[in-house]
């Protein structure tokens, strides 16, 4: 029954492709997170004052 063993293995497939998805989908925020923290403290070094924008 090839058929269905070929079935399961694209269902798992698919399952994994989507456990990807979640992972990938988590270090986009994450580095969302890190660049939004890396552009606060490059606006805090004093060189940069004047060039920044205001953060709220």
């Amino acid at each position: 029954m090839s058929g269905g063993s070929t079935r399961d293995a694209v269902q798992e497939l698919d399952r994994r492709l989507q456990e990807k998805d979640v992972q990938i989908e988590a270090l986009q925020n994450q580095v969302r997170e890190l660049q939004q923290s890396l552009e606060h403290l490059r606006c805090q070094l004093p060189e940069n004052q004047g060039t920044c924008a205001k953060l709220p």
